[in-house]
């Protein structure tokens, strides 16, 4: 599963985005909202 992670916190961003790939799922990781609506 790919899942988007819109965080503009980078350490936060980090944190998530491992947990995610250690559930075994794919991340893909933006900085802001408006990036977000443009990956999603």
């Amino acid at each position: 599963m790919r899942i988007l992670i819109a965080e503009d916190d980078a350490t936060s961003r980090l944190i998530v985005e491992a947990l995610v790939r250690q559930l075994g799922h794919e991340a893909v990781t933006i900085e802001d909202g408006d990036e977000a609506w443009t990956a999603f």
